[in-house]
């Protein structure tokens, strides 16, 4: 009788938590080192219904922006303002375009190398355009069997640091020389080809 009487209590007090729980309550995992059960997780329901005609574009690049928001896309729809198709030097539009080839295996799987290729300049630097960077330039070296080609080889890249980089041509001795720039960005296990 004893026996029948817990399982009778037992029964319902496991139909009446389940009545009170709400909807949204679930268990967590058993992560808590021999414990059985985890704790309940409660997952709140979505109380604000927006219609999707309400909803602002996403901002593009060359938005107009609304008065003292400080470059915050206006709310509803604005026409774009960029006068030609071309996005700014150095980002991905222009990047993917470029040749490129996969490192050796041997290296790094996160640095990136960049081969440039310029004729007739007598020194060719890289500096960093990013001012979280932790040093000036990036070495390099000119190519022994081809005069107007230098390989410069970054260090492992961070991801979710913009890796653009600013290539200075000299063409000559002395500080008055002619110089010529490119940018472009490293991309981590690739070799990107930069023609000037």
């Amino acid at each position: 009788m004893l026996n029948q009487f817990t399982v009778r209590h037992f029964v319902w007090a496991i139909a009446a938590v389940g009545l009170l729980l709400p909807q949204g309550m679930q268990a967590g995992c058993n992560c808590g080192g021999g414990v059985v059960g985890g704790a309940p997780l409660v997952i709140a329901e979505p109380t604000l219904m927006v219609e999707p005609e309400m909803l602002s574009p996403p901002p593009v690049w060359g938005s107009p922006v609304g008065p003292g928001m400080m470059g915050a896309p206006a709310p509803g729809p604005s026409p774009v303002t960029v006068t030609d198709g071309s996005p700014p030097p150095g980002t991905l539009g222009q990047t993917y375009q470029r040749a490129m080839r996969p490192i050796p295996v041997e290296k790094h799987p996160r640095i990136s190398i960049v081969d440039v290729r310029v004729i007739g300049a007598t020194d060719v630097k890289v500096y960093g355009t990013n001012e979280f960077r932790t040093k000036d330039g990036v070495t390099g070296f000119r190519d022994r069997r081809d005069a107007n080609l230098w390989h410069f080889e970054s260090e492992p890249l961070m991801p979710g640091v913009p890796h653009i980089y600013r290539v200075e041509a000299k063409f000559g001795k002395g500080p008055d020389v002619p110089t010529q720039e490119r940018f472009f960005r490293f991309v981590p296990g690739r070799i990107v080809t930069l023609d000037f």
